[in-house]
């Protein structure tokens, strides 16, 4: 189904749980989405962002598309805006994902493996790439 996502075609409380995954970084107005997600929602939002403090901020500068990139506080405005509880953050690569992709198994398969490693750390925490946040309606 193809629509807006900042206009639902969809009643409120329609699913138990709505996910948007690889969306917000190309929403013009991210918290318009959010609400929306939120109206549609019973329970629970799931959604990702790209982190403003990792390695990604290189990767937008190197290939400007006009990736939008988040900090916590970002997101915590971002949830407050729109009346959600943030029940869960994780965290996930440090090496842009990308890069996975173009690197053989040989090499990307212990390269995730420190990456993992180093994502359960503060300082790995801070620069992932990616973050994935659920919250309560």
């Amino acid at each position: 189904m193809r629509g807006d996502a900042g206009r639902l075609p969809f009643p409120d409380d329609h699913f138990d749980a709505v996910v948007a995954v690889r969306f917000f970084h190309l929403a013009d107005t991210p918290a318009t989405f959010l609400s929306e997600l939120a109206r549609v929602s019973r329970d629970a939002v799931f959604f990702d962002t790209f982190n403003s403090f990792s390695a990604r901020t290189l990767y937008n500068w190197l290939l400007p598309m006009g990736s939008r990139l988040y900090s916590r506080n970002d997101v915590a405005d971002l949830l407050s805006e729109v009346g959600l509880e943030l029940t869960r953050a994780e965290h996930d690569f440090v090496v842009p994902y990308g890069l996975y992709r173009k690197l053989p198994d040989r090499v990307a398969t212990p390269l995730r493996s420190a990456d993992e490693t180093l994502v359960d750390t503060p300082v790995g925490t801070r620069l992932a790439s990616v973050s994935y946040w659920t919250a309560r309606v």
